[in-house]
């Protein structure tokens, strides 16, 4: 009879590849950790642009509440609304 559990030697090389795997394309990619936390103020991008001249963000900042992982919630300063978006539709305000 033939073991099915795989031995913890080849579980570790099976992990250790991967892992190389994953930084060779990260820095392919240029895959870099984001670096807007919370209470920062961020401008949202716009999810149906109404022509290509419109700016692709909304004018209005918005502040930084929560951040897990890429999933961040986000507040209207100005209405007090809540937002829940991905970490890559937010722009830091410059300045």
């Amino acid at each position: 009879m033939i073991n099915s559990t795989p031995h913890s030697s080849i579980q570790d090389r099976d992990t250790e590849i991967k892992e190389k795997r994953k930084e060779n394309a990260d820095r392919k990619r240029h895959a870099a950790e984001s670096t807007i936390g919370v209470g920062e103020e961020v401008y949202v991008k716009k999810v149906d642009k109404v022509n290509k001249l419109s700016s692709p963000f909304y004018e209005v900042p918005h502040t930084v509440v929560t951040k897990n992982g890429n999933d961040v919630e986000i507040e209207n300063d100005d209405t007090g609304q809540r937002l829940r978006r991905y970490i890559v539709h937010l722009k830091r305000v410059e300045g």
